[in-house]
């Protein structure tokens, strides 16, 4: 047996583990429900800070000028 801490592990591992524990038609509602709600949240997640760091950048621009 390999123990692995969690802070080493991505979360998709783990919930797939557990998923394991529940029946076919659960785990699979479930993981489509995790993956949409996840791949919404990074896409959120980037767009803010992408977006703060343009805006940043630009305060930063003028203030040099």
């Amino acid at each position: 047996m390999v123990f692995m801490s969690s802070s080493v592990l991505d979360w998709q591992p783990i919930l797939k583990s557990w998923l394991q524990t529940l029946s076919v038609q659960q785990n699979d509602t479930l993981w489509q429900s995790f993956e949409s709600i996840y791949q919404v949240c990074e896409n959120r997640f980037t767009w803010f800070v992408f977006e703060s760091i343009y805006e940043a950048c630009e305060r930063g621009k003028r203030i040099f000028e």
